[in-house]
C-alpha cells in the first residue's frame, strides 16, 4: 500500500521530481557525464536487469539509451494492457501519460529493470550537467530566459519562491519550467 501511494506520487509528480533534480540549456547536446559519472556507475550496482547495467555501466546515459529503456518499459506496460506515451516539455522528457488500464499496478511491475533507476539519473544529469546547486541552476535559467535581470541572485530566488505567483508575474510559467528543466530548457522557449 505504501509503495503504491509512493508510485502514484512518482507518476503524478514526475515533472516536479524533474524540477528538484534538473537545471536549464540545450536539448540537442548530450551532457558531460563527468560530474555524475561515479554516482551513475554505483547506481549500476542496484540494477535489476542487463539493460540497466549496460546503460549505467559507463557512467553516462544518452538520449538514445534512455529511449531504449523507455521503449522496454512501454513494451512491458503494453503487455499488461496499459497504453502509454512519453510526454515532453520543451523537447525534454517530462513523464508519460496513460490511455487505459490499471496504470499504477502496471507501472509498479514494469519500472524495475527498465526506467526505475535510469529515469531519475537521466533527468538529473540532463537538467544539471555541472552538478551545481538547484538554486544556482534555477537562477541561471531565469536569467537566460529573460525572466530576471543579471543582478538576480540565489538569495533573491529564495525570497521570491515564497510568493512565486506574484514575484514572477507573466514569467511564472518560465520560472516553473526553469525549476523543472533547468539547464535542459532551451533558450527562446
Amino acid at each position: 500500500m505504501k509503495r503504491s501511494a509512493s508510485l502514484i506520487w512518482r507518476l503524478a509528480l514526475l515533472p516536479l521530481a524533474a524540477l528538484l533534480l534538473a537545471g536549464g540549456c540545450s536539448p540537442t547536446v548530450e551532457p558531460e557525464p563527468s560530474a555524475w559519472r561515479e554516482d551513475v556507475i554505483r547506481a549500476a550496482e542496484e540494477a535489476t536487469s542487463p539493460l540497466e547495467r549496460e546503460i549505467l555501466s559507463d557512467g553516462a546515459i544518452t538520449e538514445a539509451e534512455f529511449r531504449e529503456a523507455f521503449a522496454a518499459f512501454q513494451e512491458c506496460m503494453d503487455g499488461l494492457g496499459v497504453a502509454i506515451e512519453m510526454t515532453e516539455s520543451h523537447g525534454q522528457f517530462a513523464g508519460f501519460s496513460t490511455g487505459s488500464g490499471d496504470a499504477d499496478q502496471a507501472a509498479e511491475t514494469c519500472r524495475p529493470g527498465t526506467i526505475d533507476i535510469i529515469e531519475p539519473w537521466f533527468v538529473q544529469i540532463r537538467g544539471n550537467p555541472a552538478r551545481d546547486s538547484q538554486p544556482e541552476v534555477t537562477v541561471r535559467c531565469l536569467k537566460r530566459m529573460g525572466v530576471v535581470g543579471e543582478g538576480y541572485s540565489v538569495a533573491d530566488l529564495e525570497r521570491d519562491q515564497t510568493s512565486a505567483d506574484t514575484a514572477f508575474g507573466p514569467g511564472l510559467q518560465l520560472y516553473l519550467d526553469c525549476l523543472t528543466l533547468g539547464d535542459a530548457l532551451p533558450k527562446g522557449e
